[in-house]
C-alpha cells in the first residue's frame, strides 16, 4: 500500500492536467508538517525528466551549492540561484523539465531569493516549459509568499494545492486491521494526518501503539508539538501554552487570558496567528454573524490530544506507571471522542447534503438556559433563501430515542434566519424503534456513513428526508 497517497487521486489529477499543458508553470503546495507534500510530489514526477531537491537547516548558499551539485554534477558548487536558474530554463527550452524545491522556507530566509523568482518568471514564462514546484511545512511563511500582495511571487503562480489532511473514511485506509471503535480512537489522536497514521498502523493494539508512540522516555510524538511550534513562530513556548489552554477547553478569549494571566489584547493576538496557521478555529453560532458570541477550538487533532492528555505525562515514570497513564487517557479520551464524533458527522454530511457547515448556541428566553445544536449545514439560493440541515451527535453506548430528535427540534425554533429545516441524527449504537418510525428525519450510525461514502448499499440507503417549513 502507499501509505501516504491515499486520498491524493485530485491533488494528481490537478498536477498531472497542468503537465499536459505545453508551457511553463509554477506551482507552490503548502501544508502542515507530516500531511504528505513530499510524497505527492514525488509521485508525480515519477516517469517525468526532472529534479527533486529539498532544502535543509544550513545557510541559503550552502543550500544553493547542494542544488546546483544535483542539477549540474558534483563539480559545480554555484550559489547563484539566478545562475542555476537560467541554465535550468535552457535545460527545459524544448521539453518538460520539473523543479520542485521542497522546504522552501529554508531557501529563501535571506530574502533575496523570492525576488528572483518574480524574476525569473517574468522573464521566461512564454519561454520555457519549466514545471517549477515550490513547497513548504512553514504555514506562516508560504501563506506570506503567496497571499500576500507585498510579496515577489503574488499573483505569478499557475494554481496552488493546499495539501489538507484527510477526513475520518479516508483515514481508515491506514487502520483496515483495527475495530471502528478504535480506528475512531486514533482518529482523535492524531487526526488524519498520513505521517501519523502510519505509525499506528504498524500496530494492532491502540493501548501498546500509545504508550510507545506518545508516552515512553523518546516517543516519535513526544517532541512534534516543538517541531511544530519552532517552524511557525519565534516564541513558540507562549503559542503552545496557548493551544494547551484553549484543548483544556477555555473557548472564550477573555477566559484564556485570565488562565495564562495575560492581556486580553495580546491573547487575541496570539489567537489571530494561531489561526492564520490553522491551529486553532474560530467558531460563531450561524446566525450571530457580527461575532460577538466567538469561541475557539484547537482545530488539530494531534495537539489538541497531546495538549490535553499527553502533556501531563512524565515520560521518565516507569513502564508500569505509563501502562497506567496509557490506561487513564484512554478512559478519559472517551469523553473528547463525542466531538471527534462530529466532526466525522460532520465530514459525511457535507459529502452527501452540502452545504457550509456550522454550530449553534443560545439561551432559551423561556427556560433561560443555554442551548446547543452539534451541526447544522447552510445552503442559499440565489434569492439567499436559507435551508439548513440541523444535527445532533451521539457517541455512546446505548441507543438514541425520540427525545433527542424532540430537543433537536424545539432547539432549532429558536436558531434566526432559516426558511425551511430538515433534520438529522448521527448516532454510534443505532436508533429506539419508535425513533426508526419517525418520518422527517434522516438517521444514520458510523456504520451507514462508512458504507454510504465507499458507496456500498446500507440498510439506510433508501431512507430520505424531509423538508419541514417553519
Amino acid at each position: 500500500m502507499e501509505w501516504n497517497f491515499v486520498g491524493r487521486e485530485r491533488e494528481l489529477r490537478r498536477l498531472e492536467r497542468a503537465y499536459e499543458e505545453d508551457e511553463f508553470q509554477f506551482y507552490p503546495i503548502k501544508g502542515r508538517r507530516r500531511v504528505g507534500k513530499t510524497t505527492l510530489i514525488k509521485k508525480f514526477m515519477e516517469g517525468k525528466k526532472g529534479t527533486y531537491f529539498s532544502a535543509i537547516d544550513v545557510s541559503p548558499e550552502e543550500n544553493l551549492k547542494r542544488l546546483s551539485k544535483m542539477l549540474f554534477g558534483s563539480d559545480d558548487d554555484t550559489s547563484d540561484f539566478m545562475t542555476i536558474m537560467e541554465r535550468v530554463s535552457e535545460m527545459s527550452k524544448d521539453e518538460k523539465y520539473i523543479l520542485a524545491i521542497d522546504e522552501y522556507p529554508r531557501l529563501c530566509v535571506s530574502g533575496g531569493v523570492s525576488g528572483l523568482i518574480q524574476n525569473f518568471v517574468d522573464d521566461h514564462e512564454h519561454s520555457s516549459k519549466l514545471f517549477l514546484i515550490i513547497s513548504g511545512s512553514s504555514m506562516s511563511m508560504m501563506n506570506h509568499e503567496i497571499r500576500e500582495e507585498s510579496t515577489p511571487n503574488y499573483g505569478r503562480r499557475s494554481n496552488t494545492i493546499d495539501l489538507k489532511p484527510f477526513n475520518y473514511f479516508e483515514a481508515r485506509g491506514f487502520l483496515e486491521h483495527y475495530s471502528e471503535e478504535d480506528k475512531m480512537r486514533i482518529y482523535g489522536m492524531v487526526g488524519g494526518m498520513p505521517g501519523y497514521l502510519w505509525r499506528f498502523s504498524k500496530y494492532d493494539d491502540v493501548k501498546k501503539a500509545l504508550i510507545e508512540l506518545f508516552l515512553e522516555p523518546g516517543a516519535y510524538f513526544r517532541s512534534e508539538p516543538d517541531a511544530i511550534m519552532l517552524q511557525e513562530f519565534t516564541r513558540p513556548v507562549t503559542y503552545g501554552r496557548v493551544i494547551a489552554t484553549v484543548a483544556d477547553g477555555y473557548s472564550a478569549s477573555k477566559d484564556i487570558a485570565t488562565k495564562l494571566r495575560m492581556s486580553a489584547p495580546l491573547v487575541d493576538d496570539y489567537l489571530k496567528k494561531l489561526i492564520q496557521v490553522g491551529l486553532i478555529e474560530r467558531i460563531v453560532p450561524v446566525d450571530n454573524e457580527n461575532g460577538r458570541m466567538t469561541r475557539y477550538r484547537v482545530s488539530d487533532q494531534f495537539l489538541a490530544f497531546f495538549y490535553r492528555y499527553v502533556a501531563r505525562v512524565d515520560e521518565e515514570e516507569g513502564d508500569e506507571q505509563l501502562a497506567i497513564d496509557a490506561e487513564r487517557i484512554l478512559k478519559h479520551q472517551s469523553e473528547h471522542l463525542g466531538h471527534v464524533f462530529e466532526t466525522v458527522s460532520m465530514e459525511y454530511l457535507r459529502k452527501t447534503w452540502g452545504g457550509e457547515a456550522g454550530t449553534w448556541w443560545g439561551t432559551d428566553s423561556l427556560t433561560r438556559t443555554t442551548c446547543e445544536i452539534d451541526i447544522i449545514l447552510t445552503r442559499e439560493d440565489v434569492d439567499d433563501f436559507r435551508y439548513g440541515l440541523f444535527v445532533e451527535c451521539k457517541y455512546r453506548n446505548e441507543v438514541t430515542g425520540v427525545d433527542v430528535l424532540d430537543k433537536l427540534v424545539y432547539n432549532s425554533d429558536l436558531v434566526k434566519g432559516y426558511k425551511e429545516k430538515s433534520y438529522a441524527i448521527c448516532s454510534k449504537s443505532g436508533f429506539t424503534e419508535n425513533l426508526e418510525k419517525k418520518e422527517g428525519v434522516l438517521l444514520l450510525t458510523l456504520e451507514d456513513m462508512v458504507d454510504g461514502w465507499s458507496g456500498k448499499t446500507s440498510r439506510r440507503s433508501g431512507i430520505r428526508f424531509r423538508s419541514t417549513r417553519c
